[in-house]
């Protein structure tokens, strides 16, 4: 069947490189097809990758592998300036030049937190996966704690996390059935955590076992305040830092209650700061209990009662006051 395009109007018309359709069509799926032809139709500088997502229907995490396709066929190019991201190519480079090349990019800034961000093509992953058995025993046992199968983008971070960060297998696999268990199995969400661990030096698998009893703990405490406090909102992350300096000056869910009462008492409205700046002076004092708190409370009472109290006895005033004789000179 033979087919005629009428175009009528051609102002409207973009390019698509003639090598996409003669040479690479039969290894694109759909959905990178649909992302090629929204970035080349796009006539910003910057192309956010959210956006792409939402005009094509797809996951952002969809859209970053068929980019990563692109970028790897040699279709399109990333302007690191333009959009603050960095890649190393990391087709034909071994791993320990990698690593050499990163740390001299920045002598001054020689830590893995600092480092670029490698992005793997899925024939890297697979060739490194492939001649690591931790690495393959990591990816298979990350799937079954997630239930379905890890994408591209996740991999590559993986692989990240356990050759630049320099994370035991064992350590990844705790980190996400620690995610796992709190709902946030977002690989951004999870690579924020690990940055963190390696920036305050948990990075043994004791202390690392450590820490995630402590955000247990601090999640079941939130949980508790936020019931208790009868927030119908999210707690925001200024709310979460107030109630991890709580948990960190080692108050108890009983205390925190007892200042948020006193704060009550004291403002009639729930104010954070304010129940901050009771348990932190509790804190200084050493009152780590309710008996504490109640004896410093009859001790001021007391204190109070004394300085309202009259220097003279009105008892006696009265008594003079009666057997005095006024002396009246007919003034």
């Amino acid at each position: 069947m033979e087919y005629r395009i009428n175009i009528k109007n051609r102002g409207s018309i973009f390019f698509v490189p003639y090598k996409v359709v003669n040479e690479k069509i039969k290894l694109a799926s759909g959905d990178f097809l649909k992302v090629l032809l929204c970035i080349l139709s796009c006539d910003e500088d910057t192309i956010v990758s959210e956006n792409i997502a939402r005009q094509c229907g797809l996951e952002n995490s969809k859209v970053e592998d068929a980019v990563e396709f692109w970028i790897q066929e040699k279709i399109i190019h990333i302007d690191t300036a333009t959009l603050n991201v960095e890649y190393i190519e990391a087709k034909t480079t071994d791993t320990n030049e990698l690593k050499s090349v990163i740390s001299s990019e920045n002598p001054a800034k020689n830590t893995l937190a600092t480092k670029a961000h490698i992005r793997y093509t899925p024939r890297d992953i697979e060739k490194k996966v492939s001649c690591d058995n931790e690495l393959q025993f990591m990816m298979d046992n990350i799937q079954t704690v997630l239930k379905r199968p890890i994408n591209h983008t996740e991999q590559s971070a993986l692989i990240n996390l356990y050759e630049y960060y320099g994370f035991s297998v064992g350590i990844i696999l705790m980190l996400y059935e620690y995610c796992e268990q709190i709902g946030k199995t977002n690989i951004g969400y999870v690579e924020a955590i690990a940055k963190s661990w390696f920036e305050n030096n948990i990075v043994t698998h004791e202390s690392v076992e450590k820490e995630i009893i402590r955000l247990i703990d601090n999640n079941t405490v939130e949980n508790k305040i936020h019931y208790a406090f009868g927030l119908e909102n999210s707690l925001t992350q200024k709310q979460r830092d107030f109630i991890n300096n709580w948990t960190s000056l080692g108050f108890n869910i009983e205390m925190i209650m007892l200042a948020y009462e006193k704060c009550v008492d004291q403002t009639n409205k729930l104010s954070f700061p304010y129940i901050n700046k009771i348990l932190t002076n509790w804190a200084e004092n050493g009152y780590y209990t309710k008996q504490d708190v109640s004896k410093n409370d009859e001790k001021n009472k007391k204190t109070k009662e004394q300085k309202d109290s009259p220097s003279y006895n009105l008892d006696d005033f009265y008594q003079l006051a009666l057997n005095s004789t006024p002396d009246f000179k007919g003034e």
